[in-house]
């Protein structure tokens, strides 16, 4: 423990555990069976997929009970579209993120249990958010962004000039989804 927050010793660097949770869940089953670095695997699937893509929760859940991969628990917004593009091509599934009120930024393989959402508002949040992304883009690197995240959604993200080489933000995932094909389609995503 370090000032009173938790960090996970990783190879030399201390990584915040929010930060390693979101490597490890976006790593494919190769990089876990102990015989490669979960880093290596992600920093190799991250130049052959260099784009990625954040959506916000939204407060339709397909399950009510069971647990579900963050990707497909929710419905409503761009869910469904996404769902329909990346849903069977883990390079690019693993490349989309969903910004939680309760769990902070989750990969879309990420298992979650349904739960209500809450107002935007915890500091906490910010943080775990901030960190976690920042940990993941040092050994992911991105060259562009796609956010498809409420204006209210984006103050949770740190600025990440200088580490992602564009950003490109749609504000009403559902009204703006064709833009986002459009940006998905000139990266040749599925």
């Amino acid at each position: 423990m370090t000032h009173g927050r938790s960090h996970v010793n990783v190879r030399r660097s201390v990584v915040p555990l929010e930060g390693e949770r979101l490597l490890r869940a976006s790593a494919p089953p190769e990089a876990c069976n102990g015989s490669t670095s979960a880093r290596v695997v992600l920093a190799r699937l991250a130049r052959e997929v260099p784009q990625m893509v954040i959506t916000a929760e939204t407060h339709c859940q397909r399950a009510r009970i069971r647990e579900l991969p963050a990707l497909d628990l929710y419905d409503g917004s761009c869910f469904s579209q996404l769902r329909a593009r990346v849903g069977a091509h883990l390079p690019y599934r693993r490349r989309v993120f969903v910004l939680t009120t309760r769990y902070g930024l989750v990969g879309a393989n990420e298992r979650l249990r349904p739960y209500e959402p809450r107002r935007l508002g915890p500091e906490g949040l910010k943080h775990a958010t901030r960190r976690a992304l920042h940990a993941y883009l040092a050994v992911c690197p991105v060259e562009e962004m796609l956010l498809l995240l409420p204006t209210a959604y984006l103050d949770l993200l740190p600025r990440v000039t200088g580490r992602v080489g564009q950003v490109h933000t749609i504000a009403d995932s559902a009204r703006g989804w064709p833009e986002a094909a459009a940006r998905l389609d000139r990266w040749g995503w599925p």
